[in-house]
């Protein structure tokens, strides 16, 4: 999901389906790896690959460029096809993937956008159990202040 269809979905507050209840809050799951190489990129690409034919995902990746692809995706193309397929530059839209700063933006964007929650799904494909994308954005890391960690690094 990209900044720009956070900012679409929150321009109307969404009503409750049922009067006097809260609206629905706006979670998104961001893909993220810090400094990635080709193993996460490989990773990545592979996941995003089962989300390119599914109405809505297909649509909002159309919307972002890669109308092509999602083609490819609804025409029966294998998974592992349109895993080698997915550019970078897709990548580069829809996850958080760079350097800690750089991820740490990218996770705000999300935020200044409208959504209610960020979810951080970090690859592991380079990264063992995602520590380094985590201490990177923990409260005290680059995305928190100082004082949230109870002096822990």
């Amino acid at each position: 999901m990209s900044g720009g269809f956070v900012r679409r979905s929150t321009a109307q507050p969404p009503r409750p389906a049922v009067p006097r209840r809260a609206a629905p809050r706006l979670t998104v799951w961001v893909p993220v790896a810090v400094n990635p190489g080709a193993a996460a990129h490989s990773q990545l690409a592979a996941q995003l690959a089962v989300y390119l034919a599914p109405p809505g995902y297909g649509e909002m990746f159309s919307a972002l460029g890669f109308d092509g692809l999602v083609r490819s995706a609804r025409s029966r193309a294998t998974r592992r096809e349109l895993a080698v397929a997915v550019p970078s530059e897709l990548l580069d839209r829809v996850c958080a993937l760079g350097s800690p700063d750089r991820v740490a933006a990218r996770l705000r964007a999300y935020a200044d956008a409208g959504a209610d929650c960020v979810a951080v799904v970090p690859a592991t494909a380079e990264d063992p159990g995602g520590r380094v994308a985590l201490r990177a954005l923990r409260p005290g890391g680059l995305y928190g202040t100082a004082g949230d960690n109870d002096g822990r690094r």
